[in-house]
């Protein structure tokens, strides 16, 4: 009898190891799955905000919006989007120069306006870091993401600076 109680102490061990195993399988796939989720509501959003800054500047002859604020007050968007990535949900913005159309800048919230004498807001950026799973237009981090009004037919991420 006593034989028997060590073999079902063995069998119970190794069944709880088995099952530890494949919790820890099942939660690295839970957690890819979360994050290419959380990637495509950024990509989401992120279109969001390009397709009204879009619309915005048609309606006003290339005149660019000043702030979010701006887009849903006057309906270009349904409200302000989180940024699903970052723990604050604060974007970046895209500034394009006013002199260079070629140079673009990325700020934070806190810089946005100090900036918007010598460039107009385009698009948003991501404000988490780190390794996405998507490649956006030939980058593989979020930090160097950027989505702007124009940037449809573009394969690659232009060169920006940030301040």
């Amino acid at each position: 009898m006593k034989s028997k109680k060590g073999y079902l102490l063995i069998l119970f061990l190794i069944t709880i190891s088995v099952l530890t195993i494949f919790m820890v399988k099942a939660r690295q796939l839970w957690q890819t799955t979360l994050q290419r989720e959380l990637e495509q509501e950024l990509l989401f959003c992120a279109r969001q905000y390009v397709q009204a800054i879009k619309e915005y500047a048609e309606k006003y002859n290339n005149l660019y919006p000043e702030s979010v604020e701006i887009l849903v007050l006057e309906k270009y968007l349904r409200k302000k989007f989180r940024e699903p990535l970052s723990a604050d949900g604060k974007w970046r913005y895209v500034l394009r120069d006013r002199l260079n159309e070629n140079k673009y800048y990325v700020v934070n919230e806190e810089n946005f306006s100090s900036i918007l004498n010598r460039a107009y807001w385009v698009g948003v950026a991501p404000a988490a870091r780190g390794k996405s799973f998507f490649v956006y237009k030939g980058k593989d981090y979020y930090e160097k993401w950027i989505f702007f009004v124009g940037d449809e037919n573009l394969t690659q991420v232009p060169e920006f600076e940030v301040l």
